[in-house]
């Protein structure tokens, strides 16, 4: 739908604190995203409270197929509402504290599926996955490298699929990038020659396709996850 309405009918929205999103109708969650509270980092009482740390960086991936919306709180206010399967976030950035962070299934607010507390190391940049096995929910935390080096690309594989204990992923019909794979792992960052590929990603141990990812092209100066979800695949 276009025209006015078409804001309307995104499936989230995403506000970045101190310099929020606002939907045209929602202006009243500006004051809401502006009292988020942030519990102060300890530091020894010798040390100057003034002193300047890095932010740190958050981004949140859905990775639960059977859960078709959530909402997300930090420290008690709503920052991402029917939040889809397969959707990421973009980053949002904070200063260093200890966050809590609530995940409701899309329109409650009775018991979270997700009640956990965060202390991040400042100055990076995290991926927090939301994914479920045996109807057991959890929220993962990976590092993301974002350092620009030029003219080279990055990837690495995260297998989020409860249903393939290890994976290998591969130049098809060449050369196997990565090999066995755990659920919930993620690999290393490998260095590539920018170019555009056919990939596959293999069941480690009966060597079945799980999925053909073709005609995928790696920019230069650019870092790339490649994730296995369920049995389908994001890029980001």
């Amino acid at each position: 739908m276009n025209g006015e309405n078409s804001m309307a009918d995104q499936s989230y929205f995403l506000h970045h604190l101190g310099n929020p999103y606002i939907h045209s109708n929602s202006t009243s969650l500006l004051n809401t995203l502006n009292s988020v509270r942030v519990f102060p980092k300890h530091l020894p009482t010798n040390v100057n409270r003034q002193i300047y740390l890095p932010p740190i960086f958050i981004r949140f991936l859905h990775a639960t197929q059977s859960l078709k919306g959530v909402d997300i709180y930090l420290n008690g206010k709503k920052i991402l509402y029917n939040f889809s399967f397969k959707e990421i976030s973009q980053y949002i950035t904070l200063p260093v504290g200890i966050y809590l962070i609530e995940i409701y299934p899309q329109g409650s607010t009775s018991t979270p599926i997700i009640r956990k507390e965060v202390k991040l190391k400042e100055n990076n940049h995290y991926t927090l996955p939301l994914i479920s096995k045996d109807k057991t929910y959890q929220l993962l935390e990976y590092i993301d490298d974002n350092k620009i080096q030029s003219p080279i690309t990055n990837i690495r594989v995260i297998n989020l699929s409860p249903f393939y204990k290890n994976i290998d992923v591969s130049i098809k019909n060449g050369n196997t990038l990565f090999s066995t794979i755990g659920f919930k792992e993620a690999t290393p960052y490998l260095t590539l020659t920018p170019m555009t590929v056919d990939l596959e990603i293999k069941d480690s141990l009966t060597k079945e396709t799980i999925r053909e990812i073709t005609n995928t092209t790696f920019k230069p100066n650019l870092h790339y996850s490649i994730v296995l979800l369920n049995h389908s695949v994001i890029i980001y």
